[in-house]
This record gives C-alpha cells, structure tokens and sequence, in this order.
C-alpha cells in the first residue's frame, strides 16, 4: 500500500486531486527525478516540467507517473557545412564529452542539427563585457588550455600529417583573390593582382609583395609536414569556447562549439594558430567591423610611388587580458613542441598564420580599415622566416 507523506495510507482508486497530501508528495517526487534526468542525460539543457498526471495500477499500489516537460533547444541550419559538423560531434562527443554539448538529433541530408539550448556567453562577449573578472577568465583558460593539451597528448600518433589540404587552400585564395578588385582613394580601384605585387612596408620596415608572402608560405608548409596528427577541434578562437552562465558561482563550465573543422588527423599547430590569432589581432578586428562603437587603431593604408604603405598599431585597443591569454597559448605552444619533438613547429605557424589572414582578405576587401592590419598580421607572422 503507497503511503502520504505522514505514513498515512492512501485510499486505492480515489482521484489523487482528491488527496492533496499525497499530489504534494507525487510533485516531490517528480521535480527529484525529472531534474535527475535532465542532470543524467541532458547536462545543460533548460527544462522545466510542463504538466504531470498520475494514477494507481496493479494491486500492490505502484504509481506511475506520466511527465510532459519542456526543454528549450538549439536547430543550427547550414546546408553547406551540417555533415561536417554532425561529424565534428561524434568525434568530440568521444574525445571531449565533458566540453561538448550533446547532439539530440540531426538530418545531413537537409542540413540540420539540433543541441540543447545553454545560457551561456563566448569567452570573447566575456571578456569585451566584463561578464567575468580576469580571475574568473584565467582559471576558465587555464582549463582549456589543459583540456586542450590532453586531449593532443592523449591522441598523440606519429603518422606524418598531411598538409596539402593547407597548401591546396591557399593556392585556391590566392587565385580567386587576385582576380578581384579593391576600392582605393577617391572612388578609384585597382585589382588585387597589382596590389599583391606591390613591395611592402609596414611601420616603415620593408618586406616583399603579398604575392611572395603567400609563396613563402606555401613553400614552409610543403618543406615542413607536421611529423604527427592529434584530435582537435580546429577552430579555437574566443567565439567558439561558451561558459554557461548560470555556473558563474558553481564552477565555469565551458563548452567548445561549431564543430565542422574538427578532426582525427589533425596538426596542433593550426589550433594554437586559432587561439593566437584572435588575442593578436581579431579582438580587435571583430570589435572595429561588428561592435557599437567602433573602435579605429592608428591605421594608414597608402600606395605611394609603386609602394604598399602600412602603419598600425593595435596594441592599445586590445584588453590586457588578451595579451595575457596570448603568452598563456605560446606557452603551451612550446611546451606540446617539445614533448612532441616537432622541431619545425613554428614555421608551420608562420605559414598557417598567413593562410588564416590571408583567407580573411576576401571577407574584409570593401574595409580599408581591416585590410591593412591582415596584411600586417601576415608579414609579422613571416618575420623571423623572411629575415
């Protein structure tokens, strides 16, 4: 016989409504268990229990419980990139299960998918709000930089990897790039083609043409294939790692998100590429282009007498943190180097670096405000290779 909440037994068939003792004890029970599921299958899901009903079957008074709740969900729709990203999950969902959200469901074939919905803000929002005291943001990067390491280390294989996927990507920019034109003073414009070609000075330090930037580049990734794979999510800058929110006071859980570069195979190197890149240059590039006010840094973009004039300076306009963050991931790129006997390392960097902006140019070619810093970027990316 089921008993109330006083010991009292409860009369067999009477309408539970009927009994508020008992419908007391029964929601009790719901809200324990409904939040245990939620808790045990859906970590970081929203839910709440919209309407239960109850009633009493068999003889020895077992009661079964039947819950409507509601959960709010996330349908990400990209035809284009679903397929890689549904098996971006089932990759993370094995490596990292603990830092990616769970894949509910999805269909390829149309280019959906769904997750569940987190309150939760990016580390870049974090940290352009201060949503979160540099403390709080440290020991969150701190974190992943460790998940990070582990994860490479964990899936350490010395089968070369193969970079031509690289190499083919940026031969492909820069053939599509340089049959394109860009505005220039006064409404005039000229083609990529002729800037490219232009010799370079940046700060007043010379350095060749964009053209010979790219070559380099792609003569370093073909000179120097990484001697491993690891498993890596691919695309680690700010706006990709998400902290929920409601755990501000419960342990900042955070979340890697937008899964269609990750992979088995992958060079480490190209994701302390992500994480650097954005402390050094795209905080900023993503304040000035998307932010309300928008930010200018001191930006000169000027072709004098055959000649490609830069000068910038971005150091101002970044959050200290960043920089912090930035020395924080060049750490860990030398220690991950060292442990992995990758001695040709940091010329892979010099060559992906110049592949990320160099990718970013068609993005960026209507704002002769960017398009400076991405030239800049790529040449203080090649520095010590160039010199």
């Amino acid at each position: 016989m089921f008993t109330g909440i006083d010991d009292q037994p409860v009369k067999e068939n009477l309408p539970l409504e009927q009994d508020p003792r008992t419908i007391a004890f029964l929601r009790n029970i719901v809200r324990r268990g409904t939040e245990q599921v939620v808790k045990n299958q859906f970590p970081y899901a929203n839910s709440q229990i919209v309407r239960e009903s109850s009633l009493v079957e068999g003889a020895s008074g077992a009661i079964t419980i039947m819950v409507d709740s509601q959960m709010q969900l996330m349908f990400k729709v990209d035809p284009e990139r679903a397929a890689k990203e549904i098996q971006g999950f089932l990759i993370m969902e094995k490596a990292l299960p603990n830092h990616t959200l769970p894949l509910l469901a999805c269909d390829p074939s149309v280019g959906w998918l769904c997750v569940p919905y987190v309150s939760a803000a990016n580390l870049h929002r974090i940290i352009e709000k201060s949503l979160l005291s540099d403390t709080q943001v440290l020991a969150v990067y701190d974190d992943f930089l460790r998940q990070m390491s582990a994860l490479w280390i964990r899936t350490f294989d010395d089968e070369p990897a193969d970079n031509y996927r690289f190499i083919k990507r940026l031969q492909r920019k820069k053939s599509n790039l340089e049959s394109l034109m860009v505005p220039y003073a006064d409404g005039h414009s000229l083609s990529f083609a002729e800037l490219f070609s232009m010799p370079v000075y940046i700060n007043g330090t010379a350095f060749p043409s964009i053209r010979e930037m790219a070559n380099v580049a792609i003569d370093l990734l073909v000179q120097n294939p990484a001697p491993q794979t690891v498993t890596a999510h691919g695309d680690e800058h700010a706006k990709n790692i998400l902290i929920q929110t409601p755990a501000f006071d419960d342990g900042l859980r955070w979340f890697l998100i937008d899964l269609p570069n990750v992979s088995s195979e992958a060079d480490w190197v190209w994701s302390i590429v992500q994480m650097r890149q954005w402390w050094r240059a795209s905080f900023y590039i993503d304040q000035a282009t998307y932010g309300k006010e928008r930010q200018r840094a001191s930006v000169r973009f000027d072709i004098s007498q055959g000649n490609l004039l830069i000068e910038y300076e971005l150091g101002e306009h970044i959050p200290p943190i960043c920089h912090v963050l930035d020395r924080k991931v060049e750490n860990l790129a030398q220690k991950i180097s060292g442990l992995f006997e990758d001695r040709a390392w940091q010329r892979r960097y010099a060559a992906f670096m110049v592949l990320l902006f160099y990718g970013l140019v068609s993005h960026y070619r209507q704002n002769e405000h960017i398009l400076p810093i991405l030239f800049g970027e790529m040449a203080r990316a090649l520095g010590s290779e160039l010199s």
